[in-house]
């Protein structure tokens, strides 16, 4: 008996601590959380869990020293950093080990940095000078943005400079403009999309011998109260003193992204309105990234990010909101921002409904000091911090694979199969409203418009609700009509049964009253 005991409680002990290890291997330095529909945030299971740290010293790339950017080599697997302290780029394999570096660029003939590519310098070396981003095409050419040295190289695989792009020259461009590129991507025709420091007017386009083209994207003056008010005042202002008048300009970009598609995701760096923080811009370079204020599971005038916190501090009230400093899309279309103002990753679907909230400000693991750059890479979601100096590496956990899993059988119209991934999710966290209106989206594609209605209703959806209800009534009326249509007659006829008995009956009186007999 007492060996039986001792069995059953060893039996017993050893399923506790593996219980104990799962739960641990759940835990995160932050909590997961989404929004009612009255926009409360409430807790809810992790989407993503921290995997693993990356540093340079790990790589057997040396140290980082305040790095800036990220870039993935789709084609040959490769991960770049803009070690910008170092002034570098470090490139690093699948597995996440070192390389090679650039520092060094051999000049054979191209590029005098004047802007239009053209010049010579045969074998003299280039070094780089704070570079804070790289663009690699397909081809192998890498783009990068020489902040330091006021320019963006092109080169091959191998070094050699194919050209040097400084400052472009266009009557559209302000006299004594200092060009900084900050950012960059290039799309599938060549042309070079540069964010660079100081420019309101949108996005550089240079087409691909450096020539400039346009302003791409540009941003719009904020409407605030306080622009509001000037604008008042100028009204009643001399010249003299309007011109001395603070000057309002469009909001700067802080970063970019450029899918298969050439659309480009932006961010910007500030926005007094909290709207329009995240774009996604088509080639004439209007916003088509919406989020529909009629529903209640996202942000209403294109909110992104945490709702604005308001605190009281030493200097009064002061409003924090998201400040976004780089964006990603993954070949799922599933779009992920980076915050740098608490330090947390947003996750959304194509349609703007948020997924997931994952991150925080801290020294712990999965937190950041200086977040900077956001990419995907060999199936995990990776964050440079620029203080850290290091890279975490961020993994779904199963409730986030079963929210991706659901969004990408809806869109692939697997609406049947759909069902099943979106009541797990309810099962683990029944405030998950989109998962109330995933099933209500797959029910009405469907034609199950009454399920459709309630799973809408569930999720506060108020215009696909509304949908769901014209589409149902439509569909009663269709297999309903010939009753209908044989009952609206009969009332018909029976109208005019009681209309004729009517008059004759008024007839029938009035011959009475005259008193000839009937």
């Amino acid at each position: 008996m007492r060996t039986r005991a001792w069995l059953v409680l060893a039996l017993t002990m050893t399923m506790c601590l593996a219980r104990g290890s799962s739960a641990a291997a759940e835990e995160a330095p932050y909590q997961g959380y989404t929004y009612t529909e009255w926009g409360k945030p409430v807790p809810a299971p992790n989407g993503y869990l921290p995997d693993r740290i990356i540093t340079g010293a790990a790589t057997g790339a040396g140290d980082f020293k305040k790095p800036q950017s990220l870039f993935v080599n789709q084609a040959a697997q490769e991960l770049y950093v803009a070690d910008t302290g170092n002034n570098r780029i470090v490139v690093l394999d699948a597995k996440l080990g070192f390389k090679r570096e650039l520092k060094l660029f051999t000049q054979n003939g191209s590029g005098n940095g004047n802007g239009n590519g053209n010049g010579n310098g045969s074998g003299k070396k280039q070094k780089l000078k704070s570079p804070t981003d790289v663009f690699v095409t397909p081809d192998g050419t890498l783009y990068i943005a020489d902040n330091g040295n006021k320019r963006v190289v092109v080169s091959d695989a191998q070094g050699n400079i194919l050209h040097l792009f400084g400052a472009p020259k266009s009557d559209l461009i302000p006299k004594g403009f200092v060009f900084q590129p900050e950012k960059l991507v290039v799309d599938s025709q060549g042309r070079l999309y540069i964010q660079a420091f100081g420019v309101f007017q949108g996005l550089i386009c240079l087409d691909a011998d450096g020539t400039f083209l346009n302003y791409f994207g540009g941003n719009r003056v904020e409407v605030t109260p306080k622009l509001l008010l000037e604008l008042a005042w100028k009204k009643v202002l001399t010249k003299a003193q309007r011109n001395a008048m603070e000057s309002f300009v469009p909001i700067e970009y802080s970063n970019m992204f450029i899918d298969k598609e050439d659309f480009i995701y932006t961010t910007v760096k500030t926005s007094q309105n909290s709207t329009d923080e995240l774009k996604k811009l088509n080639p004439l370079g209007i916003n088509i990234l919406r989020a529909d204020s009629s529903t209640g599971y996202v942000y209403e005038n294109n909110d992104y990010g945490d709702h604005p916190v308001v605190y009281t501090g030493e200097n009064g009230e002061s409003k924090v909101d998201s400040m976004f400093v780089d964006i990603t899309v993954d070949d799922d279309g599933f779009i992920s921002a980076l915050d740098a103002s608490r330090g947390k990753v947003f996750q959304y679907d194509q349609e703007s409904n948020l997924m997931f909230v994952f991150g925080g400000r801290g020294s712990q693991q999965g937190t950041f000091k200086n977040p900077v750059a956001v990419e995907n890479f060999g199936g995990r979601l990776l964050v440079l911090d620029a203080e850290k100096n290091n890279i975490t590496a961020f993994k779904l956990t199963s409730f986030g694979e079963d929210v991706r899993k659901a969004v990408k059988l809806y869109n692939g119209g697997f609406y049947k199969e759909d069902l099943e991934p979106w009541k797990e999710v309810l099962k683990r966290d029944s405030n998950y409203l989109l998962a109330n209106v995933g099933l209500g989206k797959a029910y009405y594609q469907m034609g199950d418009y009454v399920n459709a209605m309630k799973y809408f209703k569930l999720g506060y959806d108020k215009k696909d609700y509304s949908d769901a209800f014209k589409a149902y009534y439509t569909d009663q009326l269709r297999a309903h009509f010939v009753e209908i249509f044989y009952g609206l007659a009969g009332l018909v006829i029976l109208y005019q049964l009681f209309k004729r008995r009517k008059r004759i009956a008024a007839v029938y009186r009035r011959t009475r009253e005259r008193g000839i007999p009937g």
